[in-house]
């Protein structure tokens, strides 16, 4: 319910002056500076909230909780003008910020709106409770952060400001209580920045929204509800609130709408390298192997265009195969050291690309050439796609950076964008290439504002490792990942490495990962690996990485060529046997619970609707319970509806 203004009381006095004059004066009740401006309380089922409207500070007493700081004071006081209040909203004006700010106790969670009437940054809320005991955030496929982790601490400290598109691929955090947790999330995805510091040896956080005089309506929101001590219990709520404002799609609807769409479910997703594994040869050579439900792509689309028949014989075995597309950066035509998803005509060079609040043009991908407005972008794409189509008939096709989550305002005067218009514009391409050719459509990432469009995702799971580490790049390191050569089987991708501790740390270690994506989204995108961190790409992790896949229900992600096929057939068949049958069932279900079952956070459980329970126990020893037991480093699955139970040692 919108925030209805109260009308501001007022005490008509009469006043007999000494010539006999009769005046009329009106005293607002309206409060114009801070010395007057006391804090208030709101109360409702959902318990009750204090707020002081000169700093902001609020702090909150959930329904059966104790006294939790949901935000520290503004540095300095502001000034307040026309405060109104009632028992469950209030809502007042800060003059010198341009903001009308509007509170509200709902029966089941805490609303604070912000409307700016000018551009500039606001910082809220600045979140520093000494009694929170974890942080849960969407990081990736979704992160456990303990309060008083120092290397966690310094980790998200050095990060600097993340973004809550990208960076934070879901707009919500997690605040971990004793008995309860409070969820944040934020309606307005957009232009905010999240930062972490170091507060006392704790973790602490501000959130600072930037309104743009490029923004239609300047509005900032942030939503706290009071939950269980789930660790995955904001992905809930976001969930509900997704829902509850259209932006979310099922698999089942996305399915009714492009049948091909069926194919997903179960499939290992696989990149085909070289000229034997782009070919109908390598087809073959899987469909007698058993593997019945595959997703197939390639680092281009060359291959498939010399190779046509490779796309006809793994459409005839079942299979969704697709080429790499991109239209996020543009090249000059003809330049030097280009790629072709890059190359466009001279015309949309000159006028095509993003524009910052500067007036100077973005650098697109690696500092070449600029990045491409969506807006602009469209009769490009329907061109190429078109084009591609008719050389070669995919049933699936994959955007490059589209899900990822890095979305523009542009300051162009010909296609000028917020970031808001950005998303739309790639939602419109994506949903333009699916329901113009039936196909399957999967991108890196998945940024919550595109889930409602794409099928499938890459890099969710676990991201592109190493960007700017010198020891992955060093030939003589332990830690190299590999050239880009030979084309038919590039080192980089096959080469199986050890990994750094610290991205163990903060990637692997399952005592720090939640799923926190499937718990919003498993039964509406398929998400797993990037392709530069294959399932086999981490030697050391390899284990824990297929106990992972089939706790979460995410499918493995593989390199192949056909020596690699002989390689690791039989191992990739007997893992393909366990997982595939089980994901077909699981991915229409919603992920619907998480829990770890031992102190250690090693022993861990799922539960897909009300149907099917996965533990995984990622301990050296057996896992013991009256009814049952999972052996060491095992995952085991129960139906519950029929008592069935399966098992599986990596």
């Amino acid at each position: 319910m919108a925030f209805v203004p109260f009308s501001l009381y007022t005490i008509g006095m009469r006043i007999r002056v000494r010539y006999g004059i009769l005046l009329c004066v009106f005293l607002k009740m309206a409060l114009a500076s801070c010395a007057n401006a006391e804090e208030f309380s709101l109360e409702s089922a959902a318990g009750r909230a204090v707020m002081n409207p000169c700093t902001l500070e609020l702090r909150f007493q959930p329904t059966g909780g104790h006294l939790v700081k949901l935000s520290a004071a503004m540095p300095e006081a502001l000034k307040v003008e026309n405060l109104k209040h009632d028992a469950t909203q209030a809502a007042w004006g800060l003059p010198e910020q341009g903001i009308q700010v509007s509170v509200q106790l709902l029966s089941n969670a805490l609303s604070v709106h912000f409307l700016s009437s000018k551009s500039g940054r606001f910082t809220w809320p600045r979140i520093s409770e000494p009694s929170i005991q974890a942080w849960a955030l969407p990081l990736d496929e979704g992160a456990l952060v303990p309060a008083d982790d120092s290397r966690w601490i310094s980790h998200l400290g050095e990060r600097g400001g993340m973004d809550t598109t990208a960076d934070l691929g879901m707009a919500f955090l997690g605040l971990q209580f004793t008995n309860f947790s409070i969820s944040v999330v934020l309606p307005n995805p957009f232009n905010n920045e999240l930062r972490f510091t170091n507060v006392a040896g704790r973790l602490s956080a501000n959130l600072t929204h930037e309104f743009t005089r490029i923004q239609k309506e300047k509005e900032y929101s942030v939503r706290f509800r009071m939950g269980t001590n789930s660790p995955i219990e904001a992905a809930r709520h976001f969930r509900e609130w997704l829902m509850g404002n259209g932006e979310f799609v099922s698999l089942k609807e996305k399915i009714r709408r492009t049948p091909e769409v069926t194919k997903l479910p179960g499939a290992a997703h696989i990149y085909l390298w070289g000229t034997e594994g782009v070919s109908p040869k390598m087809i073959h050579r899987l469909a007698a192997a058993g593997f019945d439900r595959l997703w197939l792509g390639s680092d281009s689309w060359a291959g498939f265009v010399n190779r046509p028949e490779t796309v006809e014989a793994a459409r005839k075995a079942g299979y969704l195969i697709g080429p790499y597309d991109s239209y996020n950066s543009i090249h000059r035509p003809g330049e030097a050291g280009t790629w072709e998803t890059s190359q466009f005509d001279e015309d949309i060079y000159e006028s095509g690309a993003i524009v910052a609040a500067t007036g100077k043009k973005k650098a697109g991908f690696k500092q070449r050439g600029h990045l491409l407005s969506p807006l602009v972008a469209q009769p490009s794409v329907e061109k190429r796609v078109t084009k591609l189509m008719g050389l070669f008939s995919a049933n699936s096709w994959f955007i490059d950076c589209d899900g990822f989550g890095q979305f523009y305002d542009d300051y162009s005067e010909t296609h000028p964008a917020s970031q808001a218009d950005d998303v739309q514009a790639r939602r419109k391409r994506m949903a333009w290439i699916r329901d113009q050719f039936h196909v399957v459509i999967g991108s890196e990432g998945c940024s919550a504002p595109v889930a409602p469009t794409i099928h499938f995702a890459h890099g969710v799971m676990t991201p592109s490792l190493g960007w700017g580490d010198a020891d992955m790049a060093d030939k003589k390191s332990p830690w190299y990942q590999g050239s880009w050569y030979p084309p038919n089987e590039p080192a980089v991708f096959f080469r199986p490495i050890p990994l750094k501790d610290d991205y163990h740390y903060f990637h692997f270690d399952p005592r720090f990962r939640l799923p926190l994506f499937e718990a919003v989204f498993h039964d509406s995108v398929v998400a797993t690996h990037h392709w530069g961190s294959g399932s086999f790409k981490y030697r050391d992790e390899t284990q824990t990485t297929q106990l992972l896949e089939v706790l979460y229900g995410v499918p493995p992600l593989w390199h192949l060529d056909i020596a690699e096929l002989d390689r690791r057939g039989k191992e990739m068949k007997r893992y393909y046997g366990f997982f595939s049958p089980l994901l077909r069932q699981t991915a229409t279900l919603p992920l619907t619970s998480f829990e770890w079952l031992t102190p250690d956070r090693l022993v861990q459980k799922t539960t897909f609707g009300d149907r099917i329970e996965v533990i995984a126990n990622l301990r050296p020893t057996e896992f013991r319970q009256p009814d049952r037991s999972v052996a060491a480093h095992s995952v085991m699955v129960h139906w519950r509806d029929s008592g069935q139970i399966k098992r599986f040692v990596p």
